[in-house]
């Protein structure tokens, strides 16, 4: 079994990808797939994985992080910063207050101690804090 030789789990969100490997965010190294698994199936850009790693660092098993995005019942809409390709639909009240919330909080925790904040990395981190106050 691919899980038996897994050295090291790292958690991360997938910025390029192709059939034999992939692009964490903050990398600017491929990770590939080992050549002795088959069932791993990469997902697309932007998806958070977790990644099983042989002591070579060859991908053994990949798991997607947060299966709950998909699940209506615990998360509101699309990810932030996406518009939903069904324009009419809108998120309802309590979803934007907590949005809200978490772009606030985001921004402030990233604009602490007088530091400027990249618009990419304020909406990362409202994902992070949303996800969190919906697990």
């Amino acid at each position: 079994m691919a899980t038996d030789r897994i050295a090291e789990e790292i958690t991360g969100t997938i910025t390029t990808a192709n059939e034999r490997g992939l692009k964490l965010a903050g990398e600017e190294f491929w990770r590939n797939v080992s050549k002795f698994v088959d069932d791993v199936v990469i997902p697309g850009k932007g998806t958070r994985v977790v990644l099983g790693l042989d002591k070579a660092g060859f991908i053994r098993h990949l798991v997607v992080a947060d299966t709950r995005e998909h699940d209506p019942e615990t998360r509101c809409g699309e990810n932030l910063g996406v518009r939903s390709d069904n324009a009419g639909e809108r998120p309802d009240k309590d979803c934007q207050i907590r949005r809200m919330n978490a772009l606030s909080t985001a921004t402030a925790i990233l604009l602490s101690g007088g530091r400027a904040a990249e618009i990419d990395a304020v909406l990362f981190a409202a994902e992070t804090l949303e996800r969190w106050v919906t697990r």
